[in-house]
């Protein structure tokens, strides 16, 4: 068995003093509107089945945490071959959801995502809000139309 020197420390090397950040929002149904469009339009060039890869590149997670929030059954998703392939328009529901902001993370990158997203929400941009505003006037629209003719 090899002696280790003296001074030196055993395991790996200590995690950088980073803050965990965890936030506990209560959002409305106006944020929740305004959140799954942003994602939608950050996710158009995606398709509607995404690999793990795919969000760990758009939200900052890591590959090995999706996949253990898709066995959680997060959001749907399916397994192709050991590949997980996760539903966009589901991902984009959990993503819209509190338990998502409440996920903590060492990531820069995963927390600089959820800031966007919340600036989004403090400063809405108005181009955003008039598309989910006509988007709920369309659903509206359909969903009269849909009970005059029953």
């Amino acid at each position: 068995m090899r002696k280790i020197p003296a001074g030196a420390r055993r395991g790996s090397k200590k995690r950088k003093n980073i803050s965990r950040v965890c936030l506990n929002y209560d959002f409305s149904g106006q944020d929740i509107i305004l959140i799954k469009a942003f994602l939608a339009e950050r996710f158009t060039q995606y398709p509607d089945m995404l690999k793990c890869k795919q969000i760990s590149e758009e939200t900052g997670l890591s590959t090995s945490t999706i996949v253990e929030m898709a066995k959680k059954e997060c959001f749907t998703s399916i397994t192709v071959k050991s590949v997980f392939l996760v539903s966009k328009q589901s991902f984009i529901d959990y993503a819209s959801s509190n338990e998502f902001y409440s996920l903590r993370s060492y990531s820069k990158s995963f927390i600089s995502f959820r800031e966007e997203i919340l600036r989004i929400l403090h400063k809405p941009d108005t181009e955003l809000i008039n598309t989910v505003e006509s988007a709920v006037k369309h659903n509206e629209n359909k969903n009269e139309r849909r009970l005059s003719n029953e």
